[in-house]
């Protein structure tokens, strides 16, 4: 268990922040008891089968304790057969207990010098470590009762307990917290500062102040101050994980950072925030549960280049709230590099990225677009494949800004994925996402299986060839598969109307050419190995012409996404030009298979040659007659209107 003592222990400064520690102490006091009946309870229950059981749900909530697996531990403890009983969790909730223990006597440690903890200091670190050596480590799980009896009970004859430490450490902590005068000062908890210390806290909070606001529900920034050591100490708790804070040693005007966090890489977007403010780095000795630890040095020439650098550093901390969680979510568009340089823009322009997290992040921005490009099945897909870098990294940009101005102004969720929505819609590279662009996606795939089922027949037949084409085969298969993909996803959709009856009806014909080839590859792994090469080269004639149909047919629909709502002009001509050519190579296709079945009837040596060349010819034609069907339909689908950008 990892606690904000245990960072503030690693960072090496005892005297950081008391008022929060005597908190932090509090809080372990109420954990503690929570786990010492816990204990008692499962016990009790395991030992009694007709007592009825006791829900603690409740009770975990109130003690600060966020694990819901401690609720089933009652339930499911049972006795074992030696009288021992078995309780779930057992050995963790020892650990946890001992852990807040130690949350609880830090902050007397830290208090050392005051007059209400000297004499007893030393007492509590005895009677902690006693107990910790005599307590049952409960192994397995496995618990004496009477081990758990004497864990809960208070002291009677002079024998210590967990129980009476726990009530001893409490009365201590609050005395030492009546000692201890805390001040407000711009909303940052203060303990013993001097006037000039409360002014430099005071820049501080106002440069929070500045950007706090962008954090949303979330916790965290929480500050406190202390002078320790000769210096003016502040802390900042950047969020709910213990090991995420960053503190400020100022003396004179030199600003230390000290600043521990789980996750490197959001380490390095401070660094980089604070890059123009020429901060030396190094890195500290990390700790399994303090993995991340560096040490920054600013030295201001004068107080107000100070000032001003401290009011900075203070406004970029929302930024590395739930950082990490936004950097995944926004990599799921572009590359993470990518990502972090949106992250890097939303910090500079005062953005963030919580409000769109509160949005509902990679899942806003998925609806968003299923809802601006219904003919396309774009969940899970990479922006900047799509539409590529500087494209992709403009539109996060813009979903960032538009979530949250709308969390800040109160809007609901649907609203901001209605303009998130229009957003899309008005981008100028929309059309790929959709229409004749997702046609063009499976074009893709058949063009690349033409040209495997060309490269399968220049190999010719033979043992070595063979085991070369059942690969090649394979290959052909998966790609065909990936091609059935798109139209399947495509047909889950619901469109009535006409430009999405004439996609669904080209989609089915793309796929019919695709079935066509990849039967092609089947079907030559079946060549016999004597074949003679006169009858094979009409089928490599068939192949040529098909690789050169499938590219025009691509480039059929490529011209076809961008003819506009109203097609006029140059777009308008190419588009048709290419339609044209594809219409051309079924008739230049057709030729080639009746030339190719005269070839074979006279030079094929048996039934077995002539049945599988024909077969493969005959999917030739298959293939051709299914392109020509597709470029009249996406003829059709443009000509009427419905384009890419509708």
């Amino acid at each position: 268990m990892t606690t904000s003592n245990d960072v503030i222990e690693h960072i090496g400064d005892s005297d950081l922040p008391l008022p929060q520690r005597i908190q932090a102490g509090l809080a372990a006091n109420d954990r503690v008891k929570y786990y010492l009946s816990l204990l008692q309870t499962a016990v009790s229950s395991a030992r009694d089968p007709q007592r009825e059981g006791v829900g603690l749900s409740a009770t975990r909530e109130a003690s600060g304790v966020h694990d819901p697996t401690f609720d089933t531990v009652v339930e499911q403890s049972r006795p074992l057969a030696d009288g021992w009983v078995l309780v779930p969790e057992a050995s963790r909730i020892r650990e946890l207990v001992f852990a807040d223990l130690r949350e609880m006597y830090a902050p007397l440690k830290a208090a050392q010098s005051l007059p209400a903890t000297q004499s007893s200091c030393e007492g509590f670190e005895r009677r902690l470590l006693a107990l910790e050596s005599t307590t049952p480590s409960f192994e397995d799980d496995r618990v004496q009762p009477l081990a758990v009896e004497l864990m809960a009970a208070v002291s009677r004859r002079g024998d210590d307990t967990v129980h009476q430490l726990v009530m001893d450490l409490h009365r201590a902590l609050n005395a030492l917290q009546a000692q201890v005068p805390v001040h407000d000062v711009a909303g940052a908890s203060t303990w013993g500062l001097t006037e000039a210390d409360e002014r430099l806290v005071t820049v501080f909070m106002e440069g929070l102040a500045r950007t706090a606001a962008l954090k949303f529900d979330h916790p965290g920034l929480e500050t406190s101050a202390t002078r320790a050591g000769g210096r003016l100490t502040i802390q900042n708790d950047l969020g709910t994980t213990t090991a995420h804070l960053v503190v400020l040693r100022i003396d004179g005007q030199t600003v230390t950072i000290l600043y521990s966090d789980v996750h490197r890489r959001r380490a390095k977007f401070l660094q980089t925030m604070l890059a123009r403010h020429d901060v030396e780095w190094e890195e500290g000795a990390a700790t399994p549960t303090v993995p991340v630890m560096l040490v920054g040095r600013k030295r201001a020439d004068t107080q107000d280049a100070l000032v001003q650098f401290l009011a900075f550093l203070a406004s970029r901390l929302v930024f590395l709230i739930d950082w990490n969680r936004a950097r995944k979510q926004l990599s799921r568009f572009v590359r993470k590099s990518e990502a972090v340089a949106v992250l890097e823009w939303a910090a500079d322009h005062a953005v963030g990225h919580r409000g769109f997290l509160q949005s509902g992040g990679a899942g806003l921005l998925y609806t968003a677009l299923e809802r601006a490009a219904r003919t396309h099945a774009v969940s899970g897909g990479r922006l900047d494949e799509i539409f590529g870098r500087a494209d992709a990294t403009a539109l996060l940009k813009s979903v960032l800004r538009i979530a949250t101005a709308g969390v800040a102004a109160g809007r609901s969720i649907r609203l901001i994925q209605d303009e998130v929505e229009a957003e899309l819609r008005a981008h100028p590279a929309m059309g790929s996402l959709g229409g004749l662009g997702l046609a063009a996606d499976h074009a893709a795939y058949l063009s690349s299986l033409a040209e495997r089922v060309r490269r399968m027949l220049l190999d010719g037949a033979g043992q070595t060839s063979r085991a070369k084409a059942i690969r090649d085969a394979a290959l052909a298969k998966r790609w065909e598969a990936r091609a059935d993909e798109i139209v399947r996803r495509q047909r889950q959709r619901h469109d009535p109307a006409r430009s999405g009856a004439l996609l669904r009806r080209l989609l089915q014909q793309g796929d019919d050419a695709a079935d066509a080839l990849e039967e092609i590859a089947f079907l030559l792994t079946l060549v016999p190995d004597r074949t003679p090469e006169a009858a094979l080269r009409p089928l490599t004639a068939l192949a040529d012409l098909t690789m050169n149909g499938c590219r025009d047919y691509v480039r059929c629909l490529e011209y076809g996404r961008h003819v506009p709502a109203r097609p006029a002009g140059s777009d308008l001509e190419d588009f048709l030009v290419a339609v044209d050519r594809v219409l051309e190579f079924e008739r230049a296709a057709d030729r080639a298979e009746r030339a190719a079945r005269s070839t074979m009837l006279g030079t094929a040596q048996d039934y077995r040659q002539l049945h599988v060349l024909t077969a493969v010819a005959r999917a030739f034609e298959q293939a051709a007659d299914a392109l020509a069907h597709g470029a009249l339909t996406a003829r059709d689908y443009a000509l009427g209107g419905a384009t890419d950008h509708a």
